[in-house]
């Protein structure tokens, strides 16, 4: 046990004398601190932007209902559809929704596709939550309209009276808090899906450069541990201790960048809780060093892992979700992304 402490802190003591892995360390952060000085007046507020092009009963009801949210997110209204890309863009609000002109023709033809339109960045961790809470808001919005579709269509109610019947039924409704999914054939619900249409708004991907960034400097790790070997400095080491020595050469430069991530996704407020962040990124950091360590029982030259290094990273950035999630486009590609640690880190949140 002795002995492996005494390698951990060699390697250690190895990667601080290097100015260009302080250099390396020091990148996230200073990403971070960046991002904050570009949104340094905000709140800790999650700011989400909405614009109401189709100013009709649904939409109205559906943004009363979002500016009145409470939680971490913060919906209010847009002066204009070019002021939520201005929005998305400086990072003001984390993204943007526009209820389209045709949003209440769309729903009552039971088509919904199209009929709101979604800036966001396409490294968002949050906007797949945030577009539940809106389909949520739309739905109890829209479900008393198929509520009292539902009982005219099958004569349980006269329709002679509709104004008089449909305020009734809005009354009961409200009060009883009916799930509109009970009254919702599964051919109904169909003709709701793919209701937002999405826009991409570039910005800084903190996880995503985190994700990159712990994922190379294990890469570095294992080329570190095949230069000494190939210089000879393992020839009276054990096989057995070879295997745990090159561990410790991946996994210590892993570690040390996993905890500068750490503080630069709290630094740049990326973050959900502590407790998930601190859990992912220890996943994510034995997953890289295994998926490493596996690669290096692979590739035994040095040579060859510097002429693959730059290929993996490559393939990181172009296939995992860490500036743009490409398999949303291509979806034939999503398998092959999950050969990648980045992928899974960034579809944990």
């Amino acid at each position: 046990m002795k002995s492996y402490i005494m390698w951990t802190i060699t390697y250690l003591k190895r990667l601080f004398k290097k100015p260009a892995f302080i250099v390396f360390l020091l990148i996230m952060p200073i990403l971070s601190c960046l991002y904050i000085y570009g949104v340094s007046d905000k709140s800790s507020k999650i700011y989400v932007a909405l614009y109401d092009m189709n100013n009709s009963e649904l939409s109205n009801e559906t943004i009363d209902r979002l500016l009145e949210y409470e939680g971490i997110f913060n919906f209010y209204e847009a002066t204009s559809t070019d002021s939520i890309y201005e929005a998305v863009t400086k990072g003001d609000a984390h993204c943007g929704y526009i209820f389209t002109e045709d949003m209440a023709h769309l729903f009552e033809t039971k088509k919904g596709k199209g009929s709101i339109d979604a800036i966001v960045s396409p490294s968002s961790s949050l906007a797949s939550l945030i577009e539940e809470i809106i389909y949520s808001t739309i739905f109890d919005a829209f479900s008393k309209e198929i509520a009292y579709n539902y009982l005219i269509d099958n004569d349980i109610i006269d329709s002679a009276n509709e104004s008089e019947s449909k305020e009734q039924i809005y009354k009961i409704y409200d009060y009883n808090l009916i799930n509109f999914v009970d009254l919702v054939t599964e051919d109904n619900l169909d003709n709701y899906t793919e209701v937002i249409s999405k826009d991409y708004i570039y910005n800084i991907p903190i996880k995503g450069v985190v994700a990159l960034l712990i994922f190379i400097s294990s890469l570095g790790g294992a080329y570190v541990y095949i230069r000494d070997r190939e210089n000879g400095l393992f020839i009276k080491v054990a096989p057995y201790k070879r295997h745990l020595i090159n561990i410790i050469s991946i996994a210590t430069p892993t570690i040390v960048t996993s905890l500068s991530g750490l503080i630069a996704i709290f630094i740049a407020h990326n973050n959900l809780s502590i407790f998930k962040e601190v859990f992912c990124l220890f996943l994510y950091f034995l997953i890289a060093t295994a998926y490493v360590y596996l690669y290096n029982l692979v590739v035994k030259s040095s040579k060859l892992l510097c002429a693959t290094i730059p290929i993996i990273i490559i393939a990181c950035i172009v296939l995992s979700p860490i500036f743009i999630d490409v398999s949303s486009y291509i979806p034939q590609i999503r398998p092959i992304s999950y050969l990648l640690p980045p992928t899974h880190y960034l579809n944990w949140f």
